[in-house]
């Protein structure tokens, strides 16, 4: 089997718009599950959204892994911060490969650690990483995509999405919408967090409105980061 030169990863759809209507063509907003390739600087790539942490998430990427045989898998997406030196916006990378963080570093990236938690990480969370594991961010699949690239050299490539601390910020809220099985969004489930506590509408508003910038930074990144990855040896 011939070997891609990178799978890239995205837990989420939002996460993996740019890369999919980019370099695949594709238009409409992928969807948990949806896999796709492409070539550049005549090298093939191929892109997974695998869903967020989730036993079916590891299935997806187990799969793709066998399948597409790659030589770097990379994790990109959104990170929360631990420590207050991470801005929103901000890019950061973890690996333990030379050359992945230097292409990560020349797509505007710092090298920080990231650690992976199994759900939305609270202040007091955060905190704890941060003290007991030396993290400065923190995402849900960093682990186990990490687990499961086999001779595959691994990255994550992460742009911060909520300081810390974060002021009111309702992780209860935010595990409500995540599916743990399937790795999908559940948006009933945040429709009647909603009708509980109307109160975090407002919160919600905010939220999304931060978002909206913080994604248009990451497209920026991630398109960036793809074309170094492309110009590996």
């Amino acid at each position: 089997m011939n070997a891609h030169k990178a799978l890239f990863v995205f837990p989420t759809p939002y996460e993996a718009q740019k890369v999919f209507s980019l370099f695949m063509g594709r238009r409409r907003m992928p969807e948990v599950g949806d896999e796709g390739v492409f070539e550049l600087s005549g090298e093939k790539f191929a892109g997974l959204v695998c869903g967020y942490a989730s036993s079916k998430a590891a299935v997806r990427v187990e799969e793709a892994v066998s399948g597409t045989n790659p030589e770097n898998v990379l994790l990109c997406g959104f990170c929360g911060a631990c420590v207050p030196d991470l801005a929103i916006g901000e890019a950061i990378v973890d690996s333990t490969s030379e050359h992945l963080v230097n292409a990560a570093r020349l797509a505007g990236a710092k090298k920080r650690k990231i650690c992976a938690y199994p759900r939305v990480a609270d202040n007091a969370a955060k905190e704890t990483l941060a003290r007991e594991s030396g993290a400065d961010a923190v995402d849900m699949e960093s682990a186990f995509v990490r687990d499961l690239c086999g001779n595959a050299s691994f990255a994550s490539f992460r742009v911060v999405s909520d300081a810390f601390p974060s002021e009111c910020f309702p992780s209860e809220f935010l595990n409500a919408l995540v599916d743990t099985h399937s790795g999908k969004s559940r948006p009933f489930a945040a429709a009647w967090e909603l009708v509980k506590k109307p109160s975090r509408i407002l919160w919600l508003m905010r939220f999304a409105k931060n978002m909206g910038r913080v994604r248009e930074i990451y497209d920026e990144y991630i398109e960036k980061f793809v074309f170094e990855i492309s110009k590996l040896p």
